[in-house]
C-alpha cells in the first residue's frame, strides 16, 4: 500500500539538490574569504623593511635609557602596536653568565669549520644534497617565539642547546595573554636583571631582543592572538636585515632541536 506525498515535501525533496548546491557555495565562500584574510598578513620582508623605516626614531646612545617606550622604534598595526628595544649587541650587558662547558661542549661550540663530508651525511639524512661542495657555507637562522612568565631555567637549557648557533633570536612580550586577560611586562622596565640574563644565555654571536607589543583588539580570540603576536618577530628579523637566504624559524621559548638536526 502507497501513499502520495504531501506536496510541500515533494517540494522539499525536489529542492534538496538545490540546497547541496547553496551550502557547497557557502562553504567555499568562506575557504576562499579565509584564504584571503591570511595572505592579507602575510607580506615580504621587503615590505616590512619598508614600513618600518617610516615609524623608526633615530638611534639612542648607549649612555641614555632606550626603555621609554615611545622613544623606541615602533610599527602600528590595525590591531595593535609594536615597541623595538636594543638587541644584545648595541647595548652593555653586565656579564654575569658565565657557563661552564666541559671539553666535549667546547669542542661542539668551535664548529666554525665546516666538514663537507659530515654536512653531506647530514643532508642525506633528510632527503637533502649538499648545494656547494667545493665553497660550502652555512645559512643564518633566526629564530622567533614569544615570551610572557616562561622559567629562566628552560630558557636557559634552551639557550645552552642553540648556544652561538643562531644570527637572531626575537622574542615578544605582550601586554595582555592570549585571552586578552591584562599582564605586566616582565622584561621591559628597568633595570630588568632577567632582561640582563636573557641577552647572554644564547651566546654573544647571537642578537637577542626581547621587543613589546601593545594591542588594541578586544575581541577574544586566542589563535588569533598567537598569530598576531609573532608577526612582531618578522619584522624583528627585518630589522636585523634578514636576507632571502636565511632561515627564519618559529617556535615557542621552551622548545628546541635535536643535536642531530
Amino acid at each position: 500500500m502507497s501513499f502520495r506525498k504531501h506536496s510541500s515535501q515533494a517540494s522539499r525533496t525536489k529542492q534538496t539538490p538545490r540546497s547541496r548546491r547553496v551550502f557547497l557555495f557557502l562553504y567555499l565562500f568562506l575557504i576562499v574569504s579565509s584564504l584571503t584574510s591570511f595572505a592579507w598578513h602575510v607580506f615580504s620582508l621587503e615590505k616590512y623593511t619598508q614600513a618600518l623605516h617610516f615609524n623608526q626614531v633615530e638611534n639612542i646612545p648607549l649612555s641614555k635609557p632606550v626603555y621609554e617606550l615611545e622613544q623606541l622604534k615602533k610599527q602600528r598595526l590595525s590591531h595593535g602596536t609594536f615597541f623595538f628595544g636594543r638587541h644584545s649587541q648595541e647595548i652593555e650587558i653586565d656579564s654575569n653568565y658565565k657557563p661552564q662547558w666541559n671539553s666535549i661542549q667546547k669542542q661542539m661550540l668551535e664548529d666554525d669549520t665546516i666538514n663537507v663530508e659530515k654536512e653531506k651525511e647530514r643532508c642525506e639524512r633528510y632527503g637533502y644534497s649538499l648545494s656547494n661542495e667545493t665553497h660550502p657555507k652555512r645559512r643564518r637562522l633566526f629564530l622567533g617565539a614569544l615570551i610572557a612568565d616562561d622559567s629562566m631555567k628552560v630558557i636557559e637549557a634552551v639557550g645552552t642547546e642553540a648556544y652561538n648557533i643562531f644570527h637572531t633570536v626575537s622574542f615578544i612580550e605582550s601586554n595582555v595573554t592570549q585571552n586578552q586577560t591584562p599582564r605586566k611586562w616582565k622584561y621591559y622596565n628597568p633595570p630588568s636583571d632577567e632582561l640582563n640574563k636573557l641577552y647572554q644565555l644564547f651566546g654573544p654571536k647571537t642578537k637577542v631582543s626581547v621587543d613589546y607589543y601593545v594591542t588594541a583588539l578586544k575581541e577574544k580570540n586566542d589563535m588569533l592572538m598567537e598569530f598576531l603576536f609573532r608577526e612582531g618577530n618578522t619584522y624583528r628579523w627585518a630589522l636585523n636585515e634578514m636576507r632571502k637566504d636565511d632561515v627564519g624559524i618559529l617556535s615557542d621559548a621552551d622548545e628546541t632541536f635535536q643535536e642531530i638536526f
